[in-house]
């Protein structure tokens, strides 16, 4: 939630101390709690993977040239914010719902991305919005992994 939602300035090293912090005092009140430690590592990883690459998407869009296909009213960028309202939803109450509610706003939010023609070459360095793409790919690949605490929810 705070990737998404918090201020830029500062935001990588606040989220990753704050997630941090948070671990080490739910992993002491579990001490003696293997099963309840190994889960709390599970989500831990689950919420710096995808953290991590929201505030790098974050980073992405602010970085983009003005041009009309990087502009605030576009497909991609109406889905990458219907996105992170999804993964909100699905961080604060985790359940199966949410999550196919997630990966479904995911999987728009490539669609739209793909689907949006740019000015400039095709190439990863050059193209935004195929680093949007990798970003997006990687959240939804962590969302799916098998390590993910999100896998008990999936059925």
């Amino acid at each position: 939630v705070f990737a998404i939602s918090g201020r830029s300035r500062g935001l990588g090293s606040a989220f990753e101390s704050g997630t941090r912090d948070l671990l080490n005092q739910a992993y002491g009140v579990a001490a003696g709690r293997p099963d309840v430690q190994r889960g709390l590592l599970r989500w831990m990883f689950l919420v710096l993977e995808v953290g991590h690459a929201i505030i790098e998407l974050r980073r992405e869009q602010e970085r983009l040239p003005d041009e009309p296909c990087y502009a605030e009213a576009m497909p991609w960028r109406q889905a990458i914010r219907a996105m992170g309202r999804a993964l909100i939803r699905l961080f604060v109450r985790p359940g199966a719902e949410n999550l196919e509610r997630a990966l479904a706003a995911v999987d728009q939010a490539i669609h739209a991305a793909r689907h949006t023609d740019e000015p400039c070459a095709p190439h990863f360095d050059s193209s935004p919005l195929r680093r949007v793409r990798s970003y997006l790919h990687f959240i939804r690949s962590s969302l799916l992994a098998p390590t993910s605490p999100l896998t008990e929810l999936a059925g």
